[in-house]
């Protein structure tokens, strides 16, 4: 190791030559076949630097520093000198202390092979459930943050002693603030993940009633932009004397204007199809192990979690098993796997499953969560649907594949998506098939 008195001086060494490259650097003269290499080289340092700045933070608080420059925290100060926000601070700090405990992590962080979220995420999981960290880090290679920190509290859940008292605790910490900033007003709202679920699905019923697949005249926005709508007409509901503005009654409110709501006429054979479907999207998913709801408490291995949300508590589950708008998955219940349904479509039984085992678009590193099921063999030849041959995907990943010829790899779960001229393309790997089998439409 260094003489840790001249690391300050190589540091130094290191950031002069990189500020005058910098300094020179001229983006729009950056030749089109260069600009990937030149972004994942400053990316490369920008992990080292954090990586840096991670193992650094514990050792940091330690100085005291910060108090005798009359901060109230070692997350404030640190927060003032780099620029950043008390949070990521206070989550680096985190990180570097329980990294002590966990040298495998702390030398992929040190290879540049985490970045400081990661590590986070990681870490966090596991000190409580150390068997976690091999499996995060191999995570942690190949998908997405989101995905990797939703991992990582499904494994902190499991090696939680008392989970309920962690939902005490996240009640009695439950917060709303509203703020206004160059007049844009902002929202932001923690709490427990069943009540926050509860207004999630109120949300999403709105969205999936009156905005998904509707028409508007300046043509479609983003699923958030209606996600706004509908958080606006909740509250215009709740707030209203006589309940108009809905006619519902349901909490279901207006589509933006220019929208036109999807309709179905009497008599149309759709219309059952319709409400079957809405219904099914309308579900919230509670998954828990048999054992475990009749325990009343997780062992190690058993889950108990609201299906794209998170870990739950079993006290939790069993207050929300009445609740009209969930259903719950146990995992001794009926075996959908072998079904077979000759519709082109998955049944209801079959679309509960699939949302629980792929809750996101099964792309890996994709986390959208408004999906099409996609045959892996092309209905047309199978005339079924079964739930092994079937697969969630995004509308834009499922364009990518109806009309651009990409294709997931072989396998089933989170995989890559890969396109026609790539050797793992599944028609590359089967060359004397004389009809392509990855090439359907729904």
């Amino acid at each position: 190791m260094a003489n840790t008195s001249s690391i300050s001086q190589h540091l130094g060494d290191i950031a002069a030559p990189l500020r005058a490259l910098l300094g020179d650097l001229r983006a729009e003269e950056v030749l089109m076949g260069d600009a990937v290499d030149v972004w994942t080289g400053f990316l490369e340092i920008r992990r080292l630097a954090d990586a840096g700045v991670v193992l650094m933070a514990d050792r940091v608080a330690q100085s005291r520093q910060w108090a005798t420059d009359g901060a109230h925290t070692p997350a404030e100060w640190m927060a003032l000198h780099s620029g950043s926000t008390v949070g990521r601070s206070r989550s680096e700090l985190g990180t570097s202390g329980r990294l002590k405990e966990l040298p495998l992590t702390a030398g992929q962080l040190r290879a540049g092979n985490l970045t400081a979220e990661q590590a986070d995420a990681v870490t966090d999981a596991a000190a409580t459930n150390p068997t976690a960290e091999t499996d995060l880090l191999d995570q942690a290679k190949r998908d997405s943050l989101k995905n990797l920190r939703d991992e990582a509290e499904r494994r902190t859940a499991q090696g939680e002693n008392d989970a309920e008292a962690k939902r005490q605790r996240i009640h009695r910490e439950r917060s709303a603030r509203f703020w206004v900033k160059d007049g844009t007003w902002h929202l932001h709202a923690n709490g427990p993940t069943d009540t926050g679920a509860e207004l999630q699905q109120a949300v999403e019923r709105i969205i999936n009633t009156h905005y998904q697949g509707a028409a508007p005249a300046t043509g479609h926005e983003p699923r958030d932009a209606y996600a706004h709508d509908a958080l606006i007409n909740l509250a215009r509901h709740a707030t209203s004397a006589t309940g108009t503005g809905t006619g519902t009654g349901t909490g279901e409110g207006e589509a933006s204007p220019g929208t036109k709501r999807r309709t179905t006429t009497p008599g149309d054979p759709r219309a059952a199809a319709t409400r079957t479907v809405e219904n099914i999207k309308r579900l919230m998913l509670i998954r828990v192990d048999l054992t475990a709801l009749i325990r009343g408490s997780l062992n190690d291995g058993e889950l108990c979690e609201i299906a794209g949300l998170g870990p739950i508590s079993v006290e939790q589950a069993r207050n929300l098993m009445g609740e009209s708008i969930l259903k719950a998955v146990l995992t001794n219940g009926v075996d959908v796997a072998n079904i077979t349904h000759l519709g082109r479509g998955p049944n209801t039984a079959q679309h509960i499953a699939l949302l629980w085992q792929q809750p996101t678009c099964t792309r890996q590193g994709c986390n959208r969560t408004v999906l099409q099921h996609d045959h892996r063999i092309d209905y047309r030849f199978t005339h079924h649907t079964r739930l092994d041959e079937l697969d969630n995907l995004c509308k834009p990943d499922h364009d990518l594949k109806t009309h651009h010829g990409w294709a997931l790899t072989p396998g089933t779960g989170p995989r890559p998506m890969v396109p026609p001229n790539h050797p793992q393309h599944p028609n590359n790997l089967t060359p004397h098939r004389q009809t392509p089998l990855f090439g359907d439409t729904g």
